[in-house]
């Protein structure tokens, strides 16, 4: 069974960067931690003060939707965001292998997942 990142203090200082009226939460599993890591160091170092709206999974990929200070930079922002969800397209949202994206048979729910993890999705 996946385990989700949801409130971790490890993550403390992602989570504080959530808007205000959101609830601060990661709903994705640990294997894509590194990605939603380099996705914030990304944009902090671009604009210290963007706002986090929602970290989750969607579709079998790493959702990153923020709201940046100046509205100029958001090309520049979401490409970056856009090129981290790309590639947790092919990392295992349980453990952070290399992995596919898969759909179960039984529901049609997507996940991405390595081949030791593909029956957890």
């Amino acid at each position: 069974m996946k385990e989700y990142i949801n409130s971790d203090p490890e993550f403390q200082n992602i989570l504080d960067r959530f808007a205000d009226n959101i609830p601060a939460r990661i709903d994705c599993g640990y294997g894509w931690a590194g990605l939603i890591r380099e996705c914030d160091e990304t944009l902090f170092s671009l604009d210290p003060n963007y706002e986090i709206a929602q970290i989750k999974e969607k579709f079998g990929g790493l959702r990153f939707y923020f709201n940046p200070t100046d509205m100029n930079q958001y090309s520049k922002l979401n490409s970056i965001v856009m090129a981290i969800e790309e590639k947790s397209l092919e990392t295992c949202e349980e453990c952070g292998e290399p992995g596919y994206r898969r759909r179960r048979h039984d529901t049609g729910y997507m996940y991405t997942s390595c081949d030791e993890h593909e029956n957890r999705g």
